[in-house]
């Protein structure tokens, strides 16, 4: 059957990912982003799996591999910004050629 949802919470807030931070597991967080599971969402006391993974032996390591997943949502982000401009330019174009009043 289908296993549970990548951001499935527990009675306290914390997903898969909190724990897989929390327990230095890198490799299971790496898996878990790249399966495109919520890297910052916040628990019941506002925590996120990055400041769990402070606390780790491996912290660093750990909390760049989280770093480079907000960077990779920040780039798909902007580049969606842009796409959503760049069309919205077009059509508006399009209607001043149109003589269409905006």
């Amino acid at each position: 059957g289908a296993g549970a949802h990548l951001n499935a919470i527990d009675k306290f807030g914390n997903s898969a990912m909190h724990y897989a931070a929390r327990g230095g597991h890198m490799v299971i967080c790496e898996l878990l982003v790249a399966a495109g599971a919520e890297h910052a969402i916040c628990n019941k006391h506002g925590k996120t799996p990055k400041q769990f993974a402070l606390g780790q032996t491996d912290a660093q390591i750990l909390f760049e591999t989280l770093s480079k997943a907000d960077d990779a949502m920040d780039k798909k982000a902007m580049e969606e910004q842009v796409k959503v401009k760049a069309e919205a330019e077009v059509e508006v174009a399009v209607e001043m050629e149109m003589n269409v009043d905006v």
